[in-house]
C-alpha cells in the first residue's frame, strides 16, 4: 500500500538538487532528481492531500501577492 512521504520532503530535496544542479555539481543528474521530486509532490496533491505539510498551503494561511 503507497503510504506516501509528506509533501515537504519531496520539496526539500527538489530545492536541494535544484540547487546543487545550479552550482554545477555533476556527481549525479541533479536536474532529474528535482523533477523527479517536484513531480511526486505533485502528484501527491491528488491522491494524498493529507500529506500536504507545507505551511503556505494551509486553508487558513494568506498570501498577498
Amino acid at each position: 500500500v503507497d503510504k506516501g512521504l509528506p509533501q515537504s520532503s519531496f520539496m526539500d530535496s527538489a530545492m536541494r538538487h535544484g540547487a546543487k544542479y545550479l552550482a554545477g555539481w555533476e556527481d549525479e543528474d541533479h536536474l532529474v532528481a528535482m523533477c523527479w521530486n517536484a513531480l511526486w509532490a505533485l502528484q501527491q496533491t491528488v491522491t494524498h492531500k493529507e500529506l500536504i505539510d507545507v505551511p503556505w498551503r494551509e486553508e487558513d494561511a494568506s498570501i498577498d501577492r
